[in-house]
């Protein structure tokens, strides 16, 4: 479940029969892939999904590399 807009990417993890919404300023599928396998491990660890979505929401950019342009 992944959406791309303007302001990033959406998508939702589904663990243990409950979904967790997240959203990054990051572009790109394989960017998703990184992050989710980032937050199996966090999971793993017993990091809260609300910690771990401010931190997606918080993740940075690389300047120029799949930036959106207005």
């Amino acid at each position: 479940n992944i959406r791309y807009s303007e302001e990033g990417t959406s998508f939702t993890v589904t663990a243990e029969n409950q979904e967790h919404s997240f959203h990054t300023r990051l572009l790109g599928k394989h960017n998703v892939v990184n992050i989710t396998c980032a937050i199996a491990v966090a999971h793993t660890l017993g990091i809260s999904w609300e910690i771990m979505a401010l931190a997606v929401e918080k993740l940075p950019y690389v300047e120029h590399r799949l930036q959106v342009r207005k």
